[in-house]
């Protein structure tokens, strides 16, 4: 897997990462696969890292740009979370491939229990 990078692997959880095609340097996905031997369960946590929301709004002035980003603050520290959508690029064939190896060596996890 050259597209996915394997970070860490421990007996029951193995860390990954990618970069996004879209020539950012901080856009990045990191994900686990953490197998869960008591209940015969895979879980797989994401953690994009991007842009805030309305980041790169270049047509819109700066102040309504700040006004935008304390919004945005204001839901963390009153609603405790925030919720936007975010894409990812995959650069083809291979790093589709890639992310799907790495889904297929959780799933043997699964299936080694089941035997």
């Amino acid at each position: 897997m050259d597209q996915i990078e394997e970070l860490h692997s421990f007996k029951d959880c193995t860390y990954y990462r990618t970069s996004c095609s879209c020539m950012d340097s901080n856009h990045n996905l990191t994900f686990s696969l953490e197998y869960e031997e008591d209940m015969n369960m895979l879980n797989m946590y994401f953690e994009v890292m991007g842009p805030a929301p309305h980041c790169f709004d270049w047509e819109r002035p700066f102040y309504i740009k700040m006004w935008n980003r304390i919004k945005l603050c204001c839901m963390v520290l009153f609603k405790g979370r925030i919720t936007y959508e975010e894409s990812f690029i995959f650069r083809g064939e291979k790093q589709v491939r890639d992310l799907i190896k790495a889904l297929e060596e959780g799933l043997d996890k699964l299936k080694m229990k089941e035997e």
